[in-house]
């Protein structure tokens, strides 16, 4: 119902989405699509950059968030490097 979290949502999948095509070359991408174990990186790590689009460390009562998104968690790069593809 809130346009503009829609907006933020998209915008952080949009960026992702190039970030992960980048990282593994194109592999798993047919057509600009991403393979489901991508899009499910994708899908959390926006998660992360939306509930913190400033990437500032906030503190409300005992919880403290750090930037939200500072890169591919392990899980999440491992995924990706499965697509990768690297010299050996």
């Amino acid at each position: 119902d809130d346009p503009d979290l829609v907006t933020l949502c998209q915008s952080a999948v949009d960026s992702l989405t190039a970030l992960a095509r980048r990282y593994t070359r194109g592999n798993g991408f047919t057509g600009g699509v991403p393979e489901e174990p991508i899009v499910r990186v994708i899908t959390t790590a926006a998660a992360r950059l939306a509930a913190n689009p400033e990437q500032l460390k906030s503190e409300i009562g005992t919880a403290v968030m750090r930037g939200a998104f500072e890169g591919w968690s392990p899980l999440e790069k491992l995924v990706l490097d499965s697509y990768r593809g690297t010299a050996r």
